[in-house]
């Protein structure tokens, strides 16, 4: 990141919409704000694998909540990157070009990217260097424990997708739901 330079980085996940603007000034100083729109967005696919309208609607209202954001804070640069939903859905790339004169082309991260990344991240911030790192989103959950493609592993069980396949199966929330709940995950 250059002297002065304000940068945003727009996540699109499964379950909200994050900014995350990271600010230098003239003495070397990072400082970050962070913004977000809940979405839902995992819940959101249709039984073809596709966002319904209102959900469109609500990513491209989203988005440009976020950038309204990333501009009042003097950003001159926005990323966008995408996670799991985006990897699912088959219209992605419908919405993509709807929110390409917004905030660019988003970048889909794979599952493994994902991970690392969180992992990178985690480490970083924490000051640690040998640890596992599980990053539980709305529509998938990397564990990641280094950096390379077989350090991580990413399981479709977020809390959106999790709560849809079940709700759709009529498991009633309270220990018996729980339990089924559990016992799909461990059998994994």
């Amino acid at each position: 990141m250059n002297p002065d330079k304000t940068i945003a980085i727009i996540d699109l996940g499964s379950a909200r919409l994050k900014l995350l603007v990271a600010k230098r000034d003239e003495f070397g100083n990072i400082s970050f704000k962070r913004y977000k729109s809940e979405t839902g967005l995992a819940g959101s696919l249709d039984a073809n694998g596709e966002f319904l309208g209102s959900a469109i609607n609500e990513i491209v209202r989203c988005a440009r909540e976020l950038l309204a954001h990333a501009i009042s804070e003097g950003c001159g640069e926005v990323v966008a990157i995408a996670t799991e939903v985006f990897r699912v859905a088959h219209n992605t790339p419908k919405i993509f070009a709807m929110l390409a004169p917004l905030i660019g082309v988003p970048t889909v991260l794979s599952s493994k990217e994902e991970g690392a990344l969180f992992y990178r991240s985690f480490t970083d911030i924490h000051h640690v260097s040998d640890c596992v790192a599980i990053d539980v989103g709305g529509g998938s959950v990397q564990i990641a424990w280094g950096v390379l493609p077989d350090q991580v592993v990413s399981l479709p069980i977020g809390t959106y997708a999790l709560e849809k396949k079940f709700q759709e199966a009529g498991v009633v929330p309270g220990p018996d739901g729980y339990r089924q709940i559990k016992k799909y995950i461990f059998d994994m």
